[in-house]
């Protein structure tokens, strides 16, 4: 019984599924889905705090970040919310003179070759 249902369901999917798409397809649903969990994923470290959590682990350490091409600096495009930026020693690869300059400015640790 339990492998006619199985069967049941699966034969079922396969002709739902495809009627679904082309239906969301037509209405544009599935993009607005991606944008809507894109969206979410990308501010979610925006609704929690994890500094206790992550001072814990860490034990007054830091993590050592390789950042290759830093132009602008460090997480310049925020990809880590900045309030997590003092658990980071970056260590910057930036083989621009300009760039190089600018970074030396702010005090930090560049290497002027390319990777």
């Amino acid at each position: 019984m339990k492998s006619i249902i199985e069967k049941l369901g699966r034969s079922f999917s396969k002709i739902l599924l495809p009627i679904l798409f082309k239906i969301f397809f037509f209405f544009k649903i599935n993009r607005r889905a991606i944008n809507f969990f894109s969206e979410k994923s990308f501010f979610a470290n925006n609704n929690h705090n994890f500094i206790d959590l992550i001072d814990l682990l860490l034990n007054q350490e830091k993590i050592i970040a390789l950042d290759v091409g830093a132009q602008g600096g460090f997480n310049s495009d925020y990809f880590i919310s900045k309030k997590y930026n003092h658990f980071f020693e970056p260590i910057l690869v930036e083989p621009i003179k300009e760039a190089v300059e600018e970074l030396k400015k702010k005090n930090k640790q560049v290497i002027e070759n390319a990777l």
